[in-house]
């Protein structure tokens, strides 16, 4: 998020010269997409500007009685619809805002009000006793597991970590090297401990492994002291291990 905020702000300084107004425009800054947009247009000018987040989209699921996984091409592409036909093309603030609060506390994910909901005579869901049943639930995958191997490498007071790639996991921070499991390294290495790591798609089970013979230094790789550690970025699961088996080991 951050790097998108530095990335548009610089774009709209140095190729739009202004904050743009008009949805299209706004729509070109990096890191904005449809809903964002659209709030900024409603509450920021209280001008015409759809909006579908997880909350609009239970709302109209269970109002218009729309089935299927409301996040697929089929339905989202209704709601988005649905939401450009309702939007009031001015005064559009106190709308999105009623929209949104009505979605987040009325028509709540479990136990919705729906004694208290302005639209339960118009409401498909409440009416056919199907408010339990909408928005259709996202069929649950089952999350892989994958195996991780990392070198714990001390040099006296020394610790050697390694920047990570500038994409993918944990991009930019500092970790423990992390090699393959046919690598050289790990035939003479005895293993130091274990941890697991839940990502949003997959599960890390990561083995720490201590070389007992010498092991050159992968690429990107420097050496930290314990008060240097706590002041570089590290993974949170990495920063644990740390803390547990070095920073804080009488």
């Amino acid at each position: 998020r951050a790097r998108n905020l530095h990335k548009a702000a610089k774009y709209i300084v140095h190729d739009l010269g202004e904050f743009p107004f008009e949805l299209n425009d706004l729509l070109t800054i990096p890191g904005i997409g449809r809903y964002t947009a659209g709030a900024i247009r409603s509450f920021a000018y209280d001008a015409y500007g759809p909006i579908v987040d997880g909350n609009v989209r239970r709302l109209f699921c269970r109002l218009f009685g729309i089935e299927g996984v409301p996040t697929t091409s089929a339905v989202d592409k209704k709601l988005w619809a649905l939401a450009d036909l309702l939007t009031p093309k001015q005064n559009n603030r106190r709308f999105a805002q009623a929209l949104l609060d009505l979605g987040a506390t009325v028509c709540k994910p479990k136990q919705a009000d729906c004694l208290s909901c302005p639209l339960q005579t118009q409401c498909v869901a409440f009416n056919t006793g199907r408010v339990a049943e909408l928005p259709t639930a996202k069929p649950k995958k089952t999350t892989p597991t994958k195996a991780g191997h990392f070198l714990w490498i001390e040099q006296g007071d020394k610790l050697l970590l390694q920047k990570r790639p500038d994409s993918g996991i944990w991009a930019d921070l500092w970790s423990l090297p992390q090699v393959d499991e046919t690598a050289e390294a790990l035939s003479h290495a005895k293993l130091q401990g274990q941890f697991q790591h839940v990502f949003s798609h997959y599960k890390l089970d990561a083995s720490v492994w201590h070389p007992l013979s010498g092991v050159s230094e992968p690429a990107g790789s420097s050496w930290y002291n314990k008060e240097q550690v706590m002041e570089i970025g590290l993974p949170a699961p990495i920063r644990s291990w740390i803390e547990k088996n070095w920073l804080n080991k009488s």
